[in-house]
């Protein structure tokens, strides 16, 4: 578990550091956008193979479930969470009606990805990982809306049917792919 959080650290802390803006406008003024946005991302990436390596470790450990929420309903519930998570990510880099109406698509695909697996999933290794990015992605989206809010931005994006569109389609494509094949040959487990 100690890697795992270790990850987490590394990963949801650099991710979090603009929302110190005071302390991340100096660091990008001293040593310049680039820089901070390169030693960020060697940050995130340490994260991420932390978190992967720590989880499975953890999992590996056959630790007791804290809680079970596994009822009739429970996979539609988490299945239905899961649904516009790829397509709120695609969105993100294709935007166009959704990224201008949800304005932050992307921790709002965080926020919908981890409830659906926290529902699910009641392993110490589940809740730490899942409630963290959970918590991080509600927390960084109200900090972006009080940035963006603060600097007086009215629009995110143009209305684009043709990006919403592909981006729902490559969403959707990517979801059947990981319920069908992807998720359980990476991760174990079945998504259904």
């Amino acid at each position: 578990m100690a890697l795992l959080i270790l990850g987490l650290i590394l990963f949801i802390g650099s991710h979090s550091l603009p929302m110190a803006t005071r302390q991340y406008a100096h660091l990008k003024h001293t040593y310049g956008e680039e820089k901070i946005k390169g030693f960020l991302g060697l940050f995130a990436m340490a994260g991420i193979a932390a978190m992967v390596y720590g989880y499975g470790m953890a999992r590996d450990l056959s630790l007791d479930h804290v809680y079970s929420l596994h009822g009739p309903y429970t996979n539609i519930i988490a299945g239905l969470l899961m649904l516009p998570v790829f397509p709120l990510f695609a969105s993100a880099y294709l935007p166009g009606y959704i990224k201008k109406n949800t304005h932050h698509p992307m921790l709002l695909a965080v926020s919908l990805w981890s409830l659906a697996h926290l529902i699910v999933g009641g392993e110490p290794q589940a809740i730490a990982l899942f409630g963290c990015f959970f918590l991080w992605s509600v927390i960084d989206r109200i900090s972006n809306n009080k940035r963006d809010k603060a600097a007086g931005r009215t629009e995110w994006a143009k209305g684009n049917v043709k990006n919403d569109f592909l981006a729902i389609l490559i969403g959707l494509s990517i979801h059947v792919l990981f319920v069908v094949y992807l998720h359980e040959k990476l991760f174990g487990v079945p998504a259904m």
